[in-house]
């Protein structure tokens, strides 16, 4: 797997049991799946392995559905020009790891192979840029973001560096369609921002709604850091509202 950013369609063999026998037999079944493309392109360090270039690149491959949203259903494969196998992550991963003859996995102790594994959470980042300006991936990219527990071997490190980058950044999408960081949102019901509406809540608080529309796995908002909304926030609210003897608009 290899190329620029873009979507490329992969037609496939996968095996599946053949419901129609009375034997426990298999068959092959050709599918197709379609994947969004980030190439992040890198500056190599000063002692790069032998024959390694000015820049090397990752590129992050995001599986989608027919109408264009994230399938984060299918543990897909760290590649290396060719695919080697499946580390957890929930998109395919490429870049110019360093591997045995038998091509099974990436070395490990390698000093380029760790130095490239430090700089997939960037790509997955440059990933999640592009995936925030596609309107059905905007809010079900969240599909993607991996957990420690999901990751093995060489890149279970890897999960809480991208939670990290993430914390920090414009990641949440909002009620009003823009993003926010984490820690400007909350969750809140439909009841409740239909009560306040957004803009008192950024006013009186700061604070802005986490979309309804956000699809993920369960607990991720969490995780990222986007808090519920409490009893105290509408206190605050009320009593602000109260002294300022405004109605909420």
């Amino acid at each position: 797997m290899d190329g620029a950013d873009g979507l490329v369609t992969i037609s496939m063999h996968k095996k599946v049991e053949d419901t129609t026998s009375k034997n426990k037999i298999y068959k092959a079944v050709q599918q197709t799946q379609t994947f969004l493309l980030v190439k992040h392109s890198i500056d190599t360090p000063a002692q790069a392995k032998a024959g390694a270039g000015a820049k090397t690149d990752i590129v992050v491959a995001l599986p989608m559905n027919e109408d264009g949203s994230s399938d984060g259903t299918t543990r897909q494969k760290v590649c290396a020009y060719l695919p080697l196998r499946s580390y957890g992550f929930r998109f395919a991963l490429h870049a110019d790891w360093i591997v045995p003859s038998s091509r099974e996995e990436v070395v490990k102790g390698n000093a380029w192979n760790e130095w490239l594994r430090g700089e997939v959470p960037s790509a997955f980042m440059e990933a999640v840029r592009i995936a925030k300006t596609r309107d059905a991936m905007r809010s079900t990219f969240y599909h993607f973001i991996p957990r420690e527990d999901e990751l093995s071997g060489f890149f279970r490190s890897t999960a809480s560096s991208i939670l990290q980058g993430l914390r920090e950044s414009k990641s949440i999408l909002t009620s009003s369609g823009t993003f926010a960081r984490p820690a400007q949102t909350v969750q809140a019901s439909a009841e409740i921002q239909s009560i306040i509406p957004e803009n008192v809540l950024n006013e009186i608080l700061g604070l802005k709604y986490a979309s309804l529309e956000i699809s993920g796995p369960n607990g991720i908002l969490e995780e990222l850091g986007v808090r519920p909304f409490s009893s105290r926030d509408l206190v605050e609210i009320l009593v602000a509202i109260r002294r300022e003897g405004s109605t909420v608009t």
